[in-house]
C-alpha cells in the first residue's frame, strides 16, 4: 500500500521499528523487516524517515537471528 499511498510510510515507520527494536518472537520481527523492505520505504529519495538508520537496523536484526539459527518455529524450505 505504500507505493499507492506514501502518506502511510510516516504511519507505520514507528510502529515497525518499534516491533524490530522491542521483540523477542524472530518470526514477529522477520515480518516487520519484510513488510519495511516489501512496502517499499527504503526506496524514498529523502532521508527524512532516517533509511540509512533504519536500513541498518534490520541488516543488524538480521545477521543476528541468522547467527542464532533462525526463528525455532519456522519450517525449513
Amino acid at each position: 500500500m505504500t507505493p499507492l499511498e506514501p502518506r502511510l510510510v510516516r504511519k507505520l515507520l514507528p510502529a515497525l521499528t518499534n516491533v524490530i527494536r522491542t521483540t523477542t518472537a524472530m518470526s514477529l520481527m522477520y515480518e516487520a523487516i519484510n513488510g519495511i523492505i516489501q512496502g517499499g520505504i527504503l526506496d524514498g529519495n529523502d532521508d527524512s524517515t532516517g533509511t540509512d538508520e533504519i536500513a541498518t537496523l534490520c541488516v543488524t536484526k538480521l545477521r543476528t537471528m541468522i547467527a542464532a539459527g533462525g526463528d525455532p518455529n519456522r519450517k525449513g524450505c
